[in-house]
C-alpha cells in the first residue's frame, strides 16, 4: 500500500477519569511502532509501556486504537507519536524471488521514519535559514544565561505587579518630575558644579523613593459577621480580599464567598478591613458589582465609619434604608464589592 498521509501523530487527548479508549489515525506495521506519552497538569511526560500499561487493536490498518489497561485523571494529556526502529531487517538475496509487497513494505518503513524524524524537528528550536551557524551559539548561550540566572528572571516575575501599580500613577510621576528644576536649583551655594549635580542626583532619588513610598499593594482576610459574630461560618476557597494604599487613601476589592452560614443572627457587617478608617468625620462607601444567594428586593451598599475596620451592610431605596440582616443571606451567599477610604495608619 501508499502512504498518502503525513500524520503520524495523534493527541493530544484530555484524559477525564473514565475513558481508555484513544485513536491514532496513521498506520503502525507493529504494536511497538506507537510511543505513547502521558503528561500531568506540570506539562511533565511519562512514556508508558506497551502490555503493561496499554494495548495496541488494529495493527497492520489505516488507523489503530491504543486501550489503556487503566483510566488516568482529568488534568493529565495522551499522545500518540509514531516509533518506527531505525533498522532495515529486509535481507533479499541475488536472483531469489521478488515479492512487491516485501519491497514496497521496506519503502513505506522509510517514509514512516522520514515523516517520524521530520515530526521530531518541526518541535526543534530552530533558527532562520539565512542566519549564520554562529547565531545559533548565540542563541544557545543566550538560553544558558537564562538558565544560570532564574533566580534573578523569577525576582523580575515578582516585581511586575509591583511596576505595574507605579504606572498606574503615570501623571503623580510625572508631576514629580517637572519639579527637578526645583530640586536641580535647591544646591545654589555649591562650590563646584560637581557638588551641584551630587545633590541634586541625591534629591532626585529622595523623590523617587518618595513617590514609590506612597504606592503599598496587599491582601487580607475580610470576616462577614451576623450581630458581630459569625459562629459555625465558613468560607469558599475564593473568598479574599485585595487593597492598594497611595498615601492616606485605601482603595480595597472584597468578595466573600459562605459555604456555610453558621448560627449567628443581627445586622450584617464585613470586619478586618486592612487599615483602620481615619479619624474626624470621615468615611467611606463601598458599592456593590455583584451579589448572590442574598433575597433583597432594593440596593445593597456599604458603609465604613471612622476609627473603625467594619463595614456595614445597608439595603436601601427611595423610601427607606435599613441594615442589612442576616435573614437575606443563605449559606452559599457571595458578595462582590468595592471600597475608599481614608486612614491614619502608618
Amino acid at each position: 500500500m501508499t502512504i498518502a498521509s503525513e500524520t503520524n501523530r495523534a493527541g493530544p487527548f484530555n484524559c477525564n477519569g473514565a475513558t481508555t479508549a484513544f485513536p491514532g489515525n496513521f498506520k503502525i506495521d507493529q504494536p511497538e511502532h506507537v510511543r505513547v506519552l502521558l503528561t500531568d497538569a506540570a506539562d511533565v511526560e511519562t512514556e508508558l509501556s506497551l502490555h503493561s500499561d496499554y494495548t495496541v487493536a488494529g495493527v497492520g490498518l489505516s488507523s489503530f486504537t491504543i486501550n489503556t489497561t487503566g483510566t488516568h485523571p482529568a488534568g493529565k494529556r495522551v499522545t500518540l507519536l509514531r516509533s518506527v526502529p531505525f533498522t532495515q531487517e529486509i535481507d533479499l538475496q541475488n536472483q531469489g524471488a521478488y515479492y512487491a509487497e516485501t519491497v514496497e513494505r521496506a519503502f513505506d518503513l522509510g517514509v514512516a521514519r522520514d515523516q517520524q524524524l521530520a515530526e521530531e524537528v518541526s518541535r526543534a528550536v530552530k533558527i532562520p535559514a539565512s542566519s549564520q551557524i554562529l547565531d545559533l551559539d548565540g542563541l544557545v548561550a543566550n538560553i544558558e544565561r537564562v538558565g544560570r540566572n532564574e533566580a534573578a528572571v523569577a525576582a523580575v516575575a515578582e516585581a511586575i505587579p509591583a511596576v505595574q501599580a507605579v504606572a498606574a500613577f503615570e501623571a503623580e510621576v510625572i508631576e514629580a518630575s517637572s519639579n527637578m528644576p526645583a530640586i536641580l536649583a535647591a544646591p545654589g551655594h555649591a562650590a563646584t558644579a560637581d557638588e551641584k549635580a551630587g545633590e541634586a542626583a541625591g534629591h532626585a532619588a529622595d523623590a523617587a523613593a518618595a513617590v514609590a513610598s506612597l504606592v503599598r499593594t496587599g491582601a487580607f482576610t475580610p470576616q462577614l459577621k451576623f450581630g458581630g459574630n459569625n459562629v459555625g461560618m465558613t468560607y469558599g476557597a475564593s473568598h479574599s480580599g485585595r487593597y492598594t494604599r497611595i498615601g492616606r487613601l485605601v482603595f480595597a476589592a472584597i468578595f466573600v464567598h459562605l459555604t456555610a452560614k453558621g448560627s449567628s443572627t443581627g445586622s450584617a457587617t464585613i470586619t478586618g478591613l486592612p487599615f483602620p478608617v481615619a479619624a474626624g468625620p470621615t468615611a467611606g462607601c463601598a458599592s456593590v458589582g455583584y451579589f448572590g444567594g442574598i433575597t433583597i428586593d432594593r440596593a445593597l451598599y456599604g458603609v465604613v465609619f471612622e476609627g473603625t475596620d467594619k463595614l456595614e451592610l445597608y439595603v436601601g431605596g427611595a423610601s427607606a434604608t435599613s441594615l442589612a440582616s442576616a435573614t437575606a443571606f443563605t449559606g452559599s451567599a457571595q458578595l462582590l464589592l468595592s471600597v475608599v477610604y481614608e486612614t491614619d495608619a502608618p
